[in-house]
């Protein structure tokens, strides 16, 4: 690995911590706005603006990097001839998608009405399609198929990272009553929209891998690892559900901390799948 793909790696990494939390606080929003306070509700928002525009930043940074990885060096970024071929690659074509997924969730959390919320959420789904427009889903086949897998995967994924943020703002800030409320609506819908977000990755798996020996390739050990953390973080979410987000109504100061402390670790855990995937899709390639 070289010092431009170690950048890259990092730089994607950040995009996709940013992307797909500003995404989902589009979601969260449409999901909890009846249930939020006015005060929350603003802070939220302000969260989702700035996510989404450090995320606008994140992808504009990584499409400059591709022309350094395309030509070995950081002299190539600044090359106009392998930034005019980064330009015309599938990478600046996720870029335009995603960029414009979150100028729309922009200025559709920052509305304020009903209709902004919508506008928010179609920006919040453009930009996770954004993902499907490069990388193994784009190039290999049956790209139909992976690309719809990829694209309800990362639907999920931003729903529930998104959501993280905004919970800890919500146990923090509401009434005991009130979260309570917010955080039993979050978790009734999470509990169906988790496991097909399981459901999904083990498809895109077994369409990517054409064999079992691909598992013991670099490829295969990192998806492994992938998968490890993420059945770490479903029983940490289980936890969440079942034990520590029912007993923020009756337990008072104590509960609200010991949720706001699971949800931290749930959330440097995604981020630590996050990291992997950078690792995965920007290293190798299945099989290799």
């Amino acid at each position: 690995m070289t010092s431009v793909d170690a950048v890259a790696i990092g730089l994607k990494t950040a995009g996709f911590i940013a992307i797909l939390q500003a995404a989902g606080i589009g979601f969260f929003v449409a999901l909890c706005s009846d249930l939020i306070s006015p005060p929350t509700m603003s802070r939220v928002r302000r969260l989702a603006t700035r996510a989404a525009i450090a995320a606008l930043a994140f992808v504009f940074l990584h499409l400059a990097m591709e022309a350094g990885r395309m030509g070995g060096d950081f002299r190539s970024v600044l090359d106009p001839l392998m930034q005019s071929i980064a330009l015309r690659s599938s990478t600046a074509m996720a870029a335009t998608w995603k960029s414009a997924g979150l100028l729309l969730l922009i200025v559709g959390i920052t509305g304020g009405r009903r209709s902004g919320i919508a506008v928010a959420v179609l920006g919040a789904a453009v930009t996770c399609f954004g993902f499907t427009r490069a990388g193994h889903t784009a190039t290999l086949a049956p790209r139909a198929a992976l690309q719809a897998l990829l694209c309800v995967h990362l639907l999920i994924a931003a729903f529930w990272f998104g959501s993280l943020l905004p919970l800890l703002r919500v146990v923090r800030d509401e009434s005991t009553a009130g979260a309570a409320a917010i955080v039993a609506r979050f978790s009734a819908v999470a509990t169906w929209l988790v496991p097909t977000l399981a459901l999904a990755g083990v498809g895109l798996a077994a369409l990517l891998l054409k064999d079992m020996q691909q598992l013991f390739t670099p490829y295969g050990g990192l998806l492994i690892g992938k998968i490890t953390l993420f059945v770490v973080i479903m029983g940490l979410a289980a936890w969440n559900k079942w034990r520590l987000g029912p007993a923020i109504l009756h337990g008072g100061p104590m509960a609200a901390g010991r949720f706001a402390v699971a949800l931290r670790l749930e959330y440097l855990l995604i981020a630590a799948v996050f990291l992997a995937t950078a690792f995965l899709t920007t290293l190798f390639s299945p099989g290799s």
